[in-house]
């Protein structure tokens, strides 16, 4: 009940700011004939987030297949967030650097919710300066997914 309770006052606080949750200027949503991705992030945890960091970079590495001017939208709105903090930077240097690394490069761009970071208490002070906010992580994930992104 309660998580139902807070995915409708999460939905209800987001609509004012949907139509500000589009990529930043100069980076296009739909290019023809030219793939965009979504990162799949699904269990929320750093085993997942770092496996995927690894399969960006392997694309990387076959530059035949990957757009680098389109990099890989990386959405996060859960408990992955808690991450990317400052406060667990030494027991997630790994996965922090490596998204740095990935995202200086243009290969992923990081996106993380407001709405999860106030209600959990994290203030973008508490981020890497390359993590993007977003006011409603899931309400892009749609956003993209409409645009012709696919699930990386």
């Amino acid at each position: 009940m309660f998580r139902e309770s807070l995915l409708v006052l999460c939905l209800v606080l987001a609509l004012p700011f949907l139509a500000v949750a589009m990529p930043p200027e100069g980076r296009q949503a739909v290019v023809e004939g030219e793939d965009r991705f979504l990162a799949s992030i699904k269990l929320h945890t750093a085993e997942e987030l770092s496996a995927f960091l690894d399969r960006a970079e392997e694309l990387s590495d076959s530059k035949a297949s990957y757009h680098s001017s389109h990099p890989i939208a990386v959405v996060l709105h859960g408990p992955e967030v808690d991450l990317f903090s400052y406060a667990n930077y030494r027991s997630n240097k790994g996965l922090i650097n490596k998204a740095a690394q990935l995202d200086a490069l243009g290969l992923i761009d990081v996106k993380v919710c407001e709405t999860y970071m106030r209600y959990h208490g994290i203030t973008e002070q508490d981020l890497p300066p390359y993590v993007d906010v977003v006011p409603f992580g899931p309400a892009l994930e749609s956003q993209l997914r409409e645009q012709g992104y696919q699930e990386f």
